[in-house]
């Protein structure tokens, strides 16, 4: 029963991320028969992305 709700529900819950032939970043989901695509990452504002993208150049691989 689990394996069949989550096998029917993640898949239009869910964002797939995909790599374009570009080597861009991508993410899909299903919505009733549609796929809708979007090109930036859903649910985040310019702000969140340019936070991360600052945030992305600090050295803190040595703390991982």
């Amino acid at each position: 029963m689990v394996e069949r709700t989550f096998a029917t529900r993640v898949p239009e819950d869910a964002y797939e991320v995909h790599l374009s032939p570009q080597n861009q970043l991508y993410w899909s989901v299903r919505s009733g028969d549609r796929v809708l695509t979007y090109s930036k990452e859903p649910g985040t504002s310019f702000w969140r992305r340019a936070a991360v993208r600052l945030l992305s150049f600090l050295p803190i691989d040595s703390f991982l």
